[in-house]
């Protein structure tokens, strides 16, 4: 039986009350290590307990070693015949799959002729006269470097046939399509080649029968993936054909972010940064945030240093030497080397599940990468060199378990008023991996976050313990009943044996509230009776099921609890009702005040919104006559000016009643003077020179009044007015 399987009848019964405690009873087994002769030297795959640089393979290949129906594309520099990965890769059968040389330039391919459907390796190496020769891109005099051969062994070389190294997956067929020759390759050659290795179409070029589902791009130089559209069309094809793209960062020791490299630069591959022996970035490893993960590369000080990555190779320096007797292995360095570990335990992932699509693959990759260590001479981080360093037995065990993958990826409810709920909606979970998953046996749906307590699971068929099989769903129902206004967010999560659990759903949606406003339906009130004033508080939008509490703030020339009944600050709308009334009952004093305003003012709440009109005023009519004295009410200034209608006159008068009737010390002064005038105003009447400094006393503030008072106070001021 599947350790899946066991895993899901072990849930089924933990759920059951009756039954204290279940485990499986494992099987443990010693981690699967290859009877390769030089295996020991490649710490690079190692498990990462001395080379915290290692891929830590060894776990992985306990799981699985690979599968057969797995088509890798190694597009380099081709191959060359190599006992440890296919004694003939011309003749269809074995680990190499029929290839495509896709050099069009007959300097470059360096085999004679242009594109055919032959893709040996012939060789690279570069002469003095070719470096000289202006017309070639050749920088260097160098020896043939083999390199789509080493890539390729490091991918896969035959495993536990105890002949030299060991590849990553020891089972997976490898498709040799060849775009570097002699110093080089074209872009446009590497372009067809991206497209025939994920099964597209390319004009002129036979359809390819084994179409790859990783293809490995050990090559690349200076500039941005925006001078290269075509480029970004063919690898977004071929990511869109279900192929995932590796694509080494580049050897330049460059920021990315500001020295961009083609492919690394590109959407839709993964960019890998290499690192050494000890998990510090390589000296010569690009990074930045294009990155996204990083691998082995080494790091070397001389020639076949074992410090590198060791793999195939041909002992020619010029064209290859036949083999068995050519065969090779050497230590090289450098992303070059780094891309092919992860295309390797790509393909061992997509060995362990056949269903998983490149984003996928990518978020295992990323999310079972191991932490870079702190300090060296190049540390990594995340932000430089991707997510982590890569690690093989998390992430083909990552594969290998249930996913599950929700649909939609995230929840937005309409705008719903406050107590009302939103129509709900579903989720649909389903396990897109080749292996079954089960959710949780307690708490297997849940919701969390800020406001949790606004949204629900109201129903659904995934349940405490159910079992998803390769490609089965459950659902889940959720709604929403926000209790406050505003943006509401919180998260559907979904807990059990898949590689991703917990999944969480992100649930968002918007608190709506009523409108409140706030109109004097009964305007006018008075001392006298006394008569009342109204304001009408009403609500509009939302349901009227619950009471609403509106706060208001007074204001206005009337004080409250003094001019008129106090009224508390807050008034409540009746569940059912629409509107409520606040009632301004004016206190009958003695003391002439002239007309009094009180304004409302409605103040924001979460539990509404304030609308238009948001403020009225009712004004109470005083019934009270200024102290007996002539003067019109402003005694002494009368006296001095001869007039109540003088112009002096009329501006105190008018500053009188915008000014100190408007607020109760401003009162108390005018109610005193009133009182206190009149003897003096008939004094200064029989005395000219006293009225002379009666008008110079006043002088100030007649200035006083003509620059503060209105235009509507002064024109109030009439010979009827006191």
């Amino acid at each position: 039986m599947r350790v899946a399987d066991v895993e899901a009848i072990a849930a089924r019964l933990r759920a059951d009350p009756m039954i204290e405690s279940v485990e499986p009873d494992r099987i443990l087994l010693p981690q699967l290590l290859p009877n390769d002769t030089l295996y020991n030297n490649q710490w690079h795959l190692k498990a990462p307990t001395t080379d915290l640089g290692a891929a830590n393979l060894p776990g992985a290949w306990d799981i699985t070693t690979g599968s057969s129906s797995v088509v890798v594309a190694v597009i380099d520099s081709g191959l060359v015949r190599h006992a440890d990965i296919d004694s003939d890769i011309l003749d269809a059968t074995g680990r190499v799959v029929p290839g495509y040389d896709f050099i069009s330039d007959t300097f470059l391919a360096n085999d004679g002729d242009g594109r055919d459907s032959d893709p040996s390796d012939p060789g690279d190496w570069a002469t003095q006269a070719d470096v000289d020769n202006p017309a070639t891109p050749c920088v260097q005099v160098t020896d043939s470097t083999w390199h789509g051969t080493h890539v390729a062994g490091t991918i896969g070389a035959q495993g536990n046939n105890g002949l030299g190294v060991t590849g990553i997956d020891w089972a997976a067929r490898i498709l040799p399509v060849r775009v570097l020759g002699k110093c080089g390759g074209y872009v446009s050659d590497a372009i067809d080649g991206i497209r025939w290795a994920a099964g597209l179409a390319v004009t002129g070029v036979p359809a390819n029968a084994n179409p790859a589902k990783v293809l490995n791009m050990s090559l690349g130089g200076p500039g941005a993936c925006s001078l290269s559209p075509t480029l970004q069309s063919a690898i977004t094809d071929a990511y869109n054909a279900g192929a995932v793209v590796v694509v080494a960062a580049g050897n330049g020791n460059a920021n990315l972010d500001t020295t961009p490299y083609v492919p690394a630069s590109c959407s839709n591959v993964v960019a890998v940064a290499a690192v050494n022996r000890s998990g510090d970035r390589a000296y010569y490893s690009n990074y930045g945030a294009a990155v996204a993960i990083a691998a082995p590369g080494g790091e070397q000080a001389f020639a076949n240093d074992p410090n590198g990555v060791l793999s195939t190779l041909n002992s020619g320096t010029t064209s290859p030497v036949p083999s068995p007797g050519g065969d090779a292995y050497q230590y090289y360095q450098g992303t070059s080397m780094a891309a092919p570990h992860v295309s390797g335990i790509v393909a061992l992932m997509r060995g362990a599940n056949r269903l998983l699509t490149p984003s996928q693959i990518l978020a295992r990759l990323q999310s079972t990468a191991r932490a870079f260590p702190v300090g060296g001479t190049t540390p990594c981080t995340v932000s430089t060199c991707g997510a982590g360093i890569i690690d093989a037995a998390a992430a083909v065990a990552a594969a290998a378990n249930g996913y599950f993958s929700p649909n939609p990826s995230s929840v937005v409810f309409a705008g719903t008023y406050v107590g009302q709920s939103a129509p709900s909606q579903t989720v649909v979970i389903t396990n897109t991996d080749d292996d079954s998953a089960n959710l949780a046996a307690n708490n297997a749906v849940s919701v969390g976050g800020a406001n949790a307590g606004d949204f629900g699971v109201t129903g659904g068929t995934c349940v405490n313990g159910t079992m998803l099989s390769q490609g089965a769903s459950c659902t889940v129902t959720v709604n929403f009943s926000p209790t406050a206004g505003g943006a509401r967010t919180a998260n559907l999560v979904i807990a059990g044996t898949a590689s991703n659990a917990p999944v969480s759903v992100p649930l968002s949606g918007t608190g709506l509230v009523p409108t409140a406003t706030v109109t004097a339906t009964d305007s006018s009130a008075s001392e006298a009776g006394p008569d009342s004033g109204t304001f009408t508080i009403s609500r509009t939008g939302g349901p009227t099921t619950n009471p609403l509490t509106v706060s208001y703030a007074m204001s206005g020339s009337a004080t409250n609890g003094t001019d008129y009944v106090a009224v508390t600050g807050s008034a409540t709308i009746g569940a059912g009702a629409s509107s409520t009334t606040v009632t301004i009952t004016p206190i009958d004093d003695s003391v002439y005040e002239g007309n009094e305003s009180a304004t409302m003012t409605l103040s924001a709440n979460a539990a509404y919104t304030v609308g238009s009109p948001a403020s009225a005023t009712v004004t109470i009519a005083d019934n009270d006559s200024p102290p007996s004295g002539g003067g019109g009410g402003c005694f002494i200034a009368t006296a001095a000016f001869g007039t109540p209608m003088a112009a002096e006159v009329r501006y105190l008068r008018a500053f009188r009643d915008e000014y100190l009737l408007t607020n109760a010390p401003g009162r108390w002064f005018v109610d005193l003077y009133y009182r206190a005038s009149p003897p003096v105003a008939e004094w200064l009447r029989s005395h000219e020179t006293l009225r002379a400094w009666a008008r110079a006393g006043l002088a100030p503030l007649v200035a006083m009044s003509r620059r503060l008072v209105s235009g509507e106070a002064l024109a109030a001021q009439t010979p009827d007015r006191p």
